[in-house]
C-alpha cells in the first residue's frame, strides 16, 4: 500500500543520522508521519468505498452467525492502524542498521498474538475475539516498535 515509500524515506535518512543531523532527522520524521497519515486515512477511505461490494465478492457461503461487514472493518482497521501509530518510527531503527530490533519485537508480538487467538478460539469459540486481538496487537507492536528509537536515539519532535 506504500509503494515502497519505506525504502525511499530510510534512504534519505542516512546521510543526516550519520552526520547526527538531529533537525533535519526531525524535519524528515515529521513530513513521513504526515505522508503515512494521509496513506492510511486512503486506506480507510478505500477500504469504506468497498463495503458495498463485499457481498458480492464473497463467491461461497459463510456462516450465517457471521456479519462480513463487522469482520472487513475489523480487518480495515487493522491494516490502517499502523500508519496512524507511529509506524514511521521504525525508519528510525532501520537507518541505524538495527533491524534486528524490530524483527525480535515484531515476533514477540506474533507469538503473544498467536497464543492470544488460540486460547480466545477455545475458551470462546467466537471469531470476533480472534479478528478482535488483531488490531490489539498491532496497536502493541507498534508502541513498542516506536518506543525504542525514541529512548535509543532521539525523541522526535512531534
Amino acid at each position: 500500500s506504500e509503494l515502497g515509500f519505506s525504502t525511499a524515506m530510510v534512504y534519505n535518512m542516512y546521510k543526516p543520522a550519520a552526520e547526527g543531523d538531529v533537525e533535519k532527522m526531525d524535519a524528515l520524521l515529521n513530513f513521513y508521519r504526515k505522508v503515512y497519515r494521509v496513506i492510511g486515512v486512503a486506506i480507510i477511505l478505500l477500504g469504506l468505498a468497498f463495503i458495498p461490494f463485499l457481498p458480492g465478492l464473497i463467491k461461497d457461503s459463510y456462516p450465517a452467525d457471521i456479519n462480513l461487514i463487522s469482520l472487513y472493518l475489523i480487518y480495515l482497521a487493522n491494516t490502517s492502524l499502523s500508519y496512524f501509530l507511529y509506524a514511521y518510527l521504525s525508519s528510525l531503527i532501520v537507518v541505524h542498521q538495527r533491524e534486528d530490533i524490530n524483527s525480535v519485537i515484531t515476533a514477540v508480538v506474533k507469538i503473544g498474538l498467536t497464543a492470544s487467538q488460540i486460547a480466545a478460539l477455545l475458551v470462546t469459540r467466537n471469531y470476533y475475539w480472534l479478528a478482535l486481538m488483531m488490531p490489539v496487537f498491532t496497536i502493541l507492536n507498534n508502541l513498542l516498535i516506536a518506543w525504542d528509537p525514541c529512548t535509543r536515539y532521539h525523541e522526535p519532535h512531534r
